[in-house]
């Protein structure tokens, strides 16, 4: 999918109908996972029917693309977060030339570099959360098991 997607920005200059034709070529295996797996284990291609299989296949499908672009635009964050690095730097460099002092510009610099690195940190924290639990604990997440009883004090 990214394939075609570089292809259509014109980042690789090939057909456009190689890309299409990987692309294609991997829905249909996306799709046809199960009855290819079931023919090789040599058990029934659609235990509870075809229709109901597509229907699902085909929605499975519709999500594994809506993902892959969501995961996409959401990389574009990394890119904000160095544009913001270097953003940040530039204005303490600013202010660093604006010292006559070379004690206040190195003080400045340095200050200005140890803040970058604590909301650099705090953002790197904060994303791995909610990486943990937007994203992987949802994914995951099937709530069985025994349920939380809080201890009760007189």
């Amino acid at each position: 999918f990214i394939f075609t997607i570089i292809t259509l920005v014109g980042l690789i200059k090939i057909p456009l109908f190689v890309p299409l034709i990987f692309l294609i070529v991997f829905l249909t295996i996306i799709v046809l996972k199960e009855p290819l797996a079931n023919a090789l284990d040599k058990k029934e291609l659609f235990p509870h029917g075809a229709g109901a299989y597509f229907t699902e296949s085909i929605f499975e499908s519709i999500e594994t693309i809506l993902s892959t672009l969501s995961n996409t635009v959401s990389f574009v964050r990394v890119g904000a977060f160095a544009l913001n690095h270097a953003g940040l730097f530039l204005a303490f460099m600013v202010i660093s030339e604006l010292m006559d002092n070379i004690i206040l510009k190195i003080l400045v610099l340095t200050l200005g570099n140890v803040l970058i690195l604590v909301l650099e940190g705090l953002i790197v924290f904060i994303q791995g959360l909610r990486l943990q639990f937007y994203e992987m604990f949802s994914k995951y997440f099937i709530g069985e098991g025994v349920e939380f009883k809080s201890i009760k004090l007189n």
